[in-house]
């Protein structure tokens, strides 16, 4: 009885437990279909140049005039629309000035997801222009997929209920 005991032991030792097994198949089947997507993905981020500058806004010095978006909407939509600029001065009436401010512009992203997400390409990056990222409003299809693509709150990307395209700031 006792050497029956001992065989069971040594084999137990020298074999693999069916837990063990699926915990190594697991593991090497997970690594083989995530180690090729991770690849590809470093691979797409360093085809998008960075963008060689942004907008920044001292927002201490800022009144909320909003002159900056009605200009904005002016030179880029030929009107003074506040829902149009690109620009977008956020005030918040529970706090007190200066720290009731704030501006919402495309922060340029480095891996910008909106121009991975534009099933027509119509965001791309502008290498003419220090490589910013722009919309293409003859190819946009206005599917607002970059504007659900951001992920900063309120979106960057904006929509034009007029034309039925995509805005996007181009400083």
């Amino acid at each position: 009885m006792v050497d029956r005991r001992k065989r069971k032991r040594k084999k137990s030792a020298t074999q693999i437990s069916r837990r063990d097994f699926l915990k190594f198949t697991g593991t090497v089947a997970i690594g083989a279909g995530v180690l090729p997507k991770l690849v590809w993905l470093d691979d797409a981020i360093a085809a998008i140049p960075a963008s060689e500058g942004y907008l920044l806004v001292d927002t201490k010095k800022c009144q909320g005039c909003l002159s900056c978006m009605l200009a904005c909407s002016l030179v880029h939509e030929g009107t003074e629309n506040l829902s149009l600029a690109r620009i977008q001065i956020l005030q918040n009436s529970f706090e007190k000035f200066p720290d009731d401010l704030s501006m919402a512009q495309c922060r340029q992203c480095v891996e910008p997801p909106c121009v991975e997400a534009c099933p027509e390409k119509a965001l791309f990056v502008d290498k003419k222009n220090g490589n910013v990222r722009i919309v293409d409003v003859n190819k946009c299809i206005g599917c607002k997929a970059c504007i659900q693509a951001c992920p900063y709150e309120p979106g960057r990307a904006l929509w034009n209920p007029d034309k039925k395209k995509a805005l996007k700031c181009d400083l």
